[in-house]
């Protein structure tokens, strides 16, 4: 019987000292598939930009409530509907797990209309106004606390953390 005890107690022991590194390379696991997201959506809109001029387009930032000046204009969803298969989750993070933005949305990253709206794109530096520019990033926290959401940059790239230039 203390047999039986003493290995159950080694058990629980051994749980306990793994439960931690599953969930963290679980959360990791979540935070790469939505940066693979964001490099889709990127490349998706390198596609429409280069098939319309270098020219970005006109979206809302958030679908359900359009700001001041945004009403009627498509999500970044809609418009790059033709460059992203049609039943892909690339708009979904995998780490909105109780889907509230995606669900409300449409989406789980939020387009940066007031700064990239319209705008003429650089096509040999794929930059905006000279600069290296976000122009999506998750709508929320989604993530672990050191890097609580990912970026995605004009030149397609993605970061987990804000860079400045």
């Amino acid at each position: 019987m203390i047999e039986l005890l003493v290995v159950i107690a080694i058990i629980s022991i051994l749980a306990g000292l793994l439960l931690p590194v599953t969930m963290r390379a679980k959360r990791n696991a979540l935070k790469t598939a939505c940066m693979n997201n964001l490099r889709q959506i990127g490349q998706a809109l390198e596609m429409y930009s280069s098939s319309n001029n270098y020219i970005l387009p006109y979206c809302t930032m958030s679908p359900s409530a359009p700001p001041v000046g945004e009403e009627g204009l498509p999500s970044i969803r809609t418009v790059l509907s033709s460059f992203v298969p049609e039943k892909s989750e690339v708009f979904l993070c995998p780490a909105d797990v109780d889907k509230k933005y995606y669900l409300l949305e449409g989406l789980s990253y939020e387009w940066q209309s007031s700064v990239v709206n319209g705008r003429k794109v650089d096509a040999k530096a794929m930059q905006l106004f000279g600069y290296d520019r976000v122009i999506m990033m998750d709508y929320d926290n989604f993530h672990d606390k050191a890097h609580p959401k990912n970026y995605l940059y004009i030149d397609a790239r993605v970061a987990g953390e804000l860079e400045i230039h």
